[in-house]
């Protein structure tokens, strides 16, 4: 079966750029065809679509896909467990974050709970101090240092 660029496009619900960005990019290949001289695909174009598509929802990027398309088997496994690395860091700095963001949250719960004085709660490698009274967090150098230092890991 022959696919023109606009039933490609209307296939795949994209704009007929992206389709002929495809093409730019060498993952499909256009064929004219003799007689009318049109441009058309076949089903292989169809199915690299599919794929690119996929490599993209993984993430990866079109460096990185181009790759894939021009490996063998050894390479594309390469490159899926070069992801999954970062995957699994990104992951792993997310639920940090989720685990600050909640200490965060049961600590300003808790400083509403007390009239004066400070609250301390002991928060995944570092400790902190909110005080109610002349933000004293900024006077403690070694504090603001190790906060600093773990944030740092994360943006």
């Amino acid at each position: 079966m022959k696919y023109t660029v606009g039933t490609l496009a209307k296939l795949f619900g994209v704009s007929t750029n992206t389709i002929r960005r495809y093409s730019e990019m060498g993952y499909i290949i256009p064929r004219k065809d003799k007689y009318s001289k049109y441009s058309y695909y076949d089903i292989y174009d169809v199915n690299r679509i599919v794929e690119v598509r996929m490599y993209r929802k993984f993430g990866l990027s079109h460096d990185e896909i181009k790759k894939i398309v021009e490996s063998d088997v050894t390479g594309i496994v390469d490159s899926f467990e070069k992801r999954l690395d970062i995957m699994e860091n990104e992951i792993n700095k997310l639920k940090a974050l989720r685990n600050m963001f909640k200490a965060n949250m049961i600590m300003i719960k808790r400083i509403e709970e007390y009239e004066s004085g400070y609250i301390t709660q002991n928060v995944e490698a570092t400790y902190y101090i909110e005080y109610q009274k002349e933000q004293k967090l900024f006077e403690e150098q070694e504090r603001l240092k190790s906060i600093q230092n773990l944030l740092s890991r994360f943006f």
